[in-house]
């Protein structure tokens, strides 16, 4: 709480657009130095120079967004008798393989009707079940294994239809279904990545990578996915973020770090429970990075921004 409330505070002062901090406007440090000097030295730490503190709010925004999200599997674990949180989205995806998974879903629907926070992390925990098992962060570029699997994310989607209706809406699971058709058609460019005869370094991969963010070669979901492989093959996960800036930019950039989004995988997850987001990613990626769609993006991430003073009241007001 102590550091959340120091990253607030610096994001409102000093926060550019794209999610990085004005130099300038760093003078904050001076502005409360007395209070920053009762820190505890490794807080204190994390906010002693612009990039430090950039990074900082990042990390303060991923804890607050993993804190709800355990608030919410432990409201739903109570319903589903998992002894610990950690084991929701284990029993969630247990579901699909039992005897009756229609039935089994539709009664934990019913249950969490009056418990909102129990049915958003019922939700929560398909979207994890379906993220960990079919699609994972794209270091095929590194590994040439197909970890984004795609195939059998298709074929899971439409296996289960019945009980993903149960707790997802028709546009909801409609947009899935698009999601899973997208990336079977992008996988090639994914994985196809082995040269006979040769290593399959990181470099091996990245041409054929690079190709893929090629304009018109596929959808923004592709383009993301190619982009962040490419930067993770050649400088690991921030190079995965930095792939998804060529894509869409800082703008954007930013506020993933906002909604306490680490890698592309977060943003897919979100889309599954998110149609307009969803719709946005199965377009055209833009021209160039920080215009159009990205800055379409960039808007409905800050709507999700863990710093957003009104997220609640912009909630109800799409609800309505």
């Amino acid at each position: 709480m102590l550091a959340d409330t120091v990253a607030a505070s610096l994001r409102h002062f000093a926060m550019l657009a794209d999610g990085t901090l004005d130099p300038i406007r760093f003078g904050w440090r001076q502005k409360y130095s007395d209070a920053l000097r009762a820190l505890p030295e490794d807080m204190a730490a994390q906010f002693e120079n612009a990039a430090n503190a950039t990074e900082a709010i990042g990390h303060v925004a991923h804890i607050r967004q993993e804190a709800l999200s355990a608030y919410q599997k432990v409201a739903i674990s109570k319903l589903i008798e998992a002894r610990h949180p950690d084991d929701v989205v284990k029993i969630v995806g247990e579901i699909f393989s039992g005897k009756n998974p229609v039935g089994t879903m539709r009664e934990l629907v019913l249950e969490t009707k009056n418990d909102p926070a129990a049915r958003e992390g019922l939700r929560k925990a398909v979207a994890d079940f379906i993220t960990s098992r079919f699609i994972s962060n794209t270091e095929a570029a590194t590994s040439g294994q197909n970890l984004v699997k795609a195939d059998a994310f298709q074929t899971f989607v439409k296996t289960h239809q019945g009980a993903l209706r149960q707790v997802l809406s028709a546009t909801e699971y409609n947009l899935l279904k698009a999601i899973a058709a997208d990336l079977r058609r992008s996988n090639r460019s994914l994985t196809a990545v082995r040269i006979p005869g040769q290593s399959n370094t990181a470099q091996d991969a990245l041409p054929e990578l690079r190709r893929s963010l090629e304009p018109g070669t596929g959808s923004l979901l592709l383009q993301l996915l190619a982009g962040a492989a490419s930067g993770y093959g050649a400088a690991g996960v921030k190079g995965g973020l930095a792939g998804i800036a060529t894509v869409l930019g800082k703008n954007v950039l930013g506020r993933m770090r906002e909604a306490g989004m680490t890698k592309v995988d977060d943003l897919i997850r979100q889309a599954m429970l998110d149609p307009e987001l969803a719709r946005m990613l199965l377009g055209k990626a833009p021209a160039k990075p920080d215009t159009g769609s990205a800055m379409t993006i960039a808007h409905r991430l800050r709507r999700l921004s863990v710093y957003a003073p009104t997220q609640g009241v912009q909630r109800e007001e799409e609800k309505r």
